[in-house]
């Protein structure tokens, strides 16, 4: 279930050039159930990115061809949609990516102060992004393991919390955990997951 839509995930990310962990993490947040690519939202958002019409379209969707709850088609306008945040926003601004994914590109060029429920949205991708880049670091080095499964259920399990600036604190055993991968070279994490 968890890694079942892993290969068009990958396929959009690079085709966009945008993280496939944060991909597969904003599915993750966004469907309910998670990875449900029937999922309606409550103003009409639809599918495994929850993608409104009127951002797919912008997108170049067309509505008389394509279905938003094809998971390849939602998966595709959705890493489209991520990737076009990117270039508006810059490379360097993930946080506010993440943001303008759920909140609006709007409310972040205006500059306003992130709700609540905005800080944590992006908290939970980052949290989410952080144990699918680990999934796919040892899924190469044991493929007989649902690392994925395993290291959604350990982020889920051990829920940091979020400091100034957005950042995710790591509890004492996932520090612990996370050297362990390091020192068996399974993850080289750069500052996008600290």
């Amino acid at each position: 279930m968890y890694d079942r839509f892993d290969n068009l995930i990958i396929k959009y990310a690079q085709k966009y050039k945008v993280d496939p962990a944060q991909v597969k993490a904003h599915i993750r947040c966004e469907s309910k159930p998670p990875f449900n690519p029937n999922s309606i939202g409550s103003i009409g958002e639809k599918g495994l990115m929850q993608l409104r019409e009127c951002t797919a379209k912008d997108m170049g969707f067309d509505e008389h061809k394509e279905d938003l709850l094809d998971p390849e088609t939602n998966i595709h306008y959705g890493a489209k949609y991520i990737g076009w945040l990117y270039g508006q926003l810059g490379l360097n601004q993930r946080d506010n990516v993440i943001a303008a994914y759920n909140w609006g590109i709007g409310n972040v060029w205006d500059r306003k102060p992130m709700p609540w429920r905005v800080r944590w949205y992006v908290s939970e991708v980052k949290r989410y992004a952080l144990a699918y880049h680990l999934g796919l670091k040892l899924k190469m080095a044991a493929p007989n393991v649902d690392a994925t499964k395993l290291l959604e259920r350990f982020v889920v399990a051990s829920k940091g919390f979020v400091g100034k600036g957005g950042q995710v604190w790591l509890s004492e055993g996932e520090q612990e955990y996370l050297k362990i991968l390091q020192e068996n070279a399974l993850l080289r994490l750069d500052a996008n997951y600290v």
